[in-house]
């Protein structure tokens, strides 16, 4: 393995050093060492050429390491990073080439100034374990493009859009945030770029959490007594609309003797064991910030388990009953940490559901107040991390 990435190396020399014919020789054997095998060292090698060779103007050669860095590695955010500063600086842009990936690219690294030590550390990889992780941007590579951005500033002939970029990459976020904001940058490739990012994010995700709850019975099922609610739910979001698969379980004894008829025989228990099984979508009231609060709706079957099989020898089979059941009620979310995907979700629900007992005892108009405490995560974080940096 170790032979087979010194003959690459050795290929990527030798097209660099084609690449200098009529100029100044640069010697590369002491810049890759033929024990560089894994990634980050690869890529850590590479962001310290990329400086070197735009110093000394060796355009063909800054190429060459882009792509090869590109190749080997896939670190594409930095390598992007240095692809748009050169090019505004060799006067080659161009913003409509930028596409959704450069939104992508601004919050990887803004997440990547985040977890920094400092402005002067190397950029390591993410993961946890004890000692110090191993390096994948040198600081010269960051400190230069930052340079680099902030020396373009200076130029007369950049574009709106170039501009804006410049301001992002030298770090002048506040002037950057402002004429993104404030819709004075509404004409730029970048604007559009951003807003277009915004409403795609926003349009679609999937979600799935586990909740624990109250019950409180109403009407014919006051005999019951109050439940403890535990259940799970899954679903899609479109736009301000939700629609969830939910399962509930409650599984405590009820206070009060109730009477089932099974296969003409009445049977008398306390025996409870319920399942609500529905289909709950949901409307998007109000959105701001890390709140929301969503009017709730609910439809499905409720299964009541009277009689278990251990206390039915005679058949073997436990009892049950069954029937619709509907809910109406207002839920509130609330993202706990910025930019992370995970919420805490408080439901208040009305229920009705209706049991036939075959002449047992009538549970007809049963309703109850549920109250719901859970934790749920979206599947789409990438919505929450662009809410973080650019709402």
């Amino acid at each position: 393995m170790a032979k087979y990435k010194y003959h690459r190396f050795l290929l990527v020399w030798a097209a660099l050093m084609s690449s200098t014919i009529a100029q100044e020789t640069i010697e590369l054997s002491h810049l890759f060492d033929d024990d560089m095998t894994k990634w980050y060292e690869i890529s850590f090698r590479c962001s310290e050429l990329v400086p070197y060779f735009y110093q000394k103007n060796e355009q063909d050669s800054l190429s060459y390491v882009l792509q090869y860095w590109e190749q080997e590695t896939g670190v594409m955010e930095p390598i992007r990073r240095a692809w748009r500063l050169n090019r505004m600086a060799q006067n080659s842009f161009d913003s409509d080439d930028m596409g959704d990936v450069v939104v992508d690219d601004m919050i990887d690294y803004l997440k990547q100034l985040d977890v920094q030590k400092s402005d002067t550390s190397h950029w390591q990889i993410s993961g946890g374990g004890k000692g110090e992780r191993p390096a994948f941007i040198s600081t010269a590579f960051n400190q230069f493009t930052q340079s680099l951005a902030n020396e373009l500033l200076s130029y007369t002939d950049l574009s709106d859009d170039e501009y804006l970029l410049c301001l992002f990459y030298s770090h002048q976020f506040d002037e950057f945030w402002r004429l993104l904001n404030s819709g004075e940058a509404r004409y730029t490739t970048l604007y559009r770029v951003v807003q277009g990012y915004k409403k795609d994010i926003e349009k679609t995700d999937m979600h799935y959490g586990f909740f624990l709850g109250y019950w409180t019975p109403r009407r014919d099922f006051v005999l019951f007594g109050d439940k403890v609610n535990l259940g799970g739910t899954f679903g899609l979001q479109w736009q301000r609309l939700y629609c969830d698969v939910s399962m509930l379980l409650q599984f405590l004894d009820s206070q009060n003797p109730y009477t089932v008829k099974h296969e003409g025989e009445f049977f008398e228990t306390t025996h409870y064991f319920r399942i609500y099984l529905g289909v709950e979508p949901a409307f998007k009231l109000y959105d701001w910030g890390r709140t929301r609060i969503n009017l709730l709706a609910g439809a499905g079957v409720d299964i009541l388990e009277a009689v278990s099989s251990e206390n039915n020898p005679d058949i073997d089979e436990s009892i049950s009953v069954a029937g619709p059941h509907a809910n109406l009620g207002v839920g509130l979310q609330y993202y706990l940490v910025k930019g992370q995907p995970y919420c805490l979700s408080c439901q208040l629900r009305y229920e009705y559901a209706s049991y036939e007992t075959h002449g047992g005892t009538d549970f007809s108009r049963g309703e109850g107040v549920s109250f719901r405490l859970g934790v749920m995560w979206d599947a789409n974080a990438r919505k929450h991390e662009f809410k973080k940096y650019f709402d």
